[in-house]
């Protein structure tokens, strides 16, 4: 017995040339012809196309729909001129006329019915190599994950902290993490809007005055909306903590631009904020923001009239632009 496997491999094999099918659909008429005469005196005539009927269906499966009706119309004049019309003409009797349009009707179901399991076949294999790639996928994401929640635990955890201080740290950058994953559900994991991207990053802070958002569409890869999110976040709460956004009359201008060459600048200008003051060593958000593979390049400048922060993007990360 044939194992469904087996014919599932066939049907999923590379098509069949032209001269393949057609030598295919030769024998599927001949072998059943030569068939029929051998029992042709013990059927006296009667049944002309019984034979017929399983070599259409294994052409329509195996071949498709435009095979099998070759092969079903070949088989409905090579029957009617061997088994019934040489015995007696066409039209002078009804049931052999009958008998032709049963044929055909019926061997046209068949042909329907082997191009639709053609299908189910490949629509079933197409799915499953869906979900084996969403499983690896999932797997890659969530190690992935993992490893950024237990790398941002190591940075949150400084000497001297309580442990009520080290969850303050730690909650909300998770929290960040899972916006950016609901981010990228929505979109299908493959790129994200980045006007989205920064309104959502930035709505815990939106009801500040001073705070504008403006640059053109642009699409940017999943891999790098994660990296824009964190980023986004450890700016924003700098800024909620010591800068513009601390004082209402700050000002906060988020903008961003596509180069000449593909490249997309992201750009983060505080204003009207208290007075910077540079800091005398690197803080958790600049480590976090200069060590994401995603950027081309990260600069910091600690003016005194407020933080200006430029993040640059390769044209690898952008999907679509338009200006």
């Amino acid at each position: 017995m044939i194992r469904f496997g087996v014919l599932t491999r066939i049907l999923l094999a590379r098509p069949v040339p032209w001269w393949g099918t057609v030598l295919y659909v030769n024998a599927a008429i001949a072998i059943p012809t030569i068939l029929r005469i051998a029992v042709d005196p013990l059927l006296q005539g009667r049944l002309p196309y019984v034979a017929y009927f399983p070599f259409v269906m294994l052409v329509s499966v195996f071949l498709g729909w435009k095979p099998g009706l070759i092969t079903m119309l070949g088989s409905a004049v090579v029957a009617n001129l061997l088994f019934s019309i040489a015995r007696m003409p066409i039209w002078s009797n009804a049931e052999i006329l009958v008998g032709a349009l049963l044929f055909v009707s019926s061997a046209s179901l068949i042909v329907w019915t082997g191009q639709t399991l053609r299908r189910i076949v490949r629509e079933l294999d197409e799915a499953g190599a869906r979900e084996a790639f969403l499983a690896r996928e999932l797997g890659h994401r969530a190690k992935n994950y993992l490893t950024m929640i237990e790398a941002l635990a190591r940075q949150s955890q400084q000497a001297g902290r309580t442990s009520e201080q080290f969850f303050d740290a730690l909650v909300p950058r998770i929290q960040t993490l899972a916006r950016a994953q609901d981010l990228l559900t929505r979109t299908g994991w493959s790129q994200c809007d980045l006007d989205s991207l920064v309104r959502e990053a930035l709505e815990p802070f939106a009801d500040h005055d001073g705070l504008t958002v403006n640059g053109p569409e642009v699409q940017v890869m999943g891999n790098a909306c994660l990296p824009l999110v964190m980023a986004l976040h450890e700016l924003a709460t700098n800024a909620a903590k010591y800068g513009s956004l601390s004082v209402p009359q700050g000002r906060l201008c988020v903008e961003w631009a596509t180069g000449p060459d593909g490249a997309c600048t992201f750009d983060w200008t505080e204003t009207n904020g208290p007075v910077v003051i540079p800091p005398t060593r690197t803080g958790l958000g600049t480590r976090l923001l200069k060590r994401q593979p995603a950027f081309r390049e990260v600069t910091m400048d600690f003016r005194p009239e407020g933080l200006h922060c430029a993040i640059t993007l390769d044209a690898a990360m952008v999907v679509s632009r338009q200006q």
